[in-house]
């Protein structure tokens, strides 16, 4: 653990960074959006200079994210109001093994383990490129997608980000686990969370929506269609469903499944793609 030296914005980027992580930060009170650049598959680390002009920009009351480092997963658990994250691990523990108990963030009080209302993270081999959802209510935090919102962060409904240790104990105001002390993942999650899922592209050929949005800039453009009237139905209802955690996961099958709609012949590329742009900014 490192202990905080003091509670400015550059500081606290400055503590998470002396701890084996790569922070940035966020608006106030809320979970986006990071600066441009510092996320996702092809994103960079901050350097020191980095994060002395970001504390110089940023507000003192910003939030902080944390990118993973490789090597390092996040299991983002949601087990509040219907959300059936803990069921689900509970299942995945039964074929799996258990989780070693480890560091937890939350902004939803005590946790009570690893199936808590939290991200529980821990270390796994560097390079490892894990699929994305672990099921109903888990994501998974990891360097190239996603990234976590700790403490000392507000969340939009004012409650505070709180790390907890793996005694399930709150350590004191400042206190950030480093990345040395997270518990390694047991084999079995490793092997289990390096095999894609069927739903999901094949590691090195997946994009962020955008991303390939951009990739197919020059694609034909054709008139709508019935076909593409009912894609944007099934979109608008899918992405309602999917909640603010599963929004890009969601996103970026949608726009796989708009291309392959139009690789069969169906009208509508230009029109879809600009339907799916205008319903991730909603």
């Amino acid at each position: 653990m490192i202990p905080a030296s003091g509670q400015t914005l550059h500081t606290i980027l400055t503590q998470y960074a002396a701890a084996g992580w790569h922070p940035f930060p966020l608006p106030p009170r809320t979970k986006t959006p990071p600066p441009a650049g510092y996320t996702g598959v092809h994103g960079a680390d901050a350097t020191p200079e980095d994060l002395a002009a970001w504390g110089a920009r940023y507000p003192a009351d910003s939030n902080v994210g944390l990118r993973m480092p490789d090597g390092v997963i996040g299991l983002d658990v949601d087990s509040y109001d219907d959300k059936p994250g803990a069921a689900t691990l509970s299942g995945l523990v039964s074929k799996l093994g258990p989780l070693p108990p480890t560091w937890l963030s939350t902004s939803r009080g005590g946790p009570d383990g690893p199936g808590a209302s939290a991200i529980a993270l821990y270390r796994v081999p560097p390079g490892l490129v894990a699929r994305s959802l672990g099921g109903e209510g888990i994501e998974i935090v990891q360097h190239r997608h996603r990234y976590a919102v700790v403490s000392p962060s507000v969340h939009p409904s004012g409650r505070v980000y709180r790390w907890y240790t793996p005694e399930g104990v709150r350590p004191a105001d400042g206190v950030v686990p480093a990345v040395t002390d997270l518990p390694e993942l047991p084999e079995a999650w490793v092997q289990w969370l390096a095999t894609q899922a069927s739903d999901t592209p094949a590691a090195g050929s997946r994009m962020d929506a955008e991303a390939l949005l951009s990739h197919l800039e020059a694609a034909v453009e054709l008139s709508p269609c019935l076909e593409l009237i009912s894609f944007c139905h099934t979109a608008a209802e899918r992405m309602r469903a999917a909640g603010a955690g599963g929004r890009h996961d969601t996103m970026t099958g949608l726009v796989y499944r708009l291309v392959a709609t139009c690789a069969t012949g169906h009208h509508g590329w230009g029109s879809g793609r600009e339907f799916l742009r205008q319903l991730w900014d909603v």
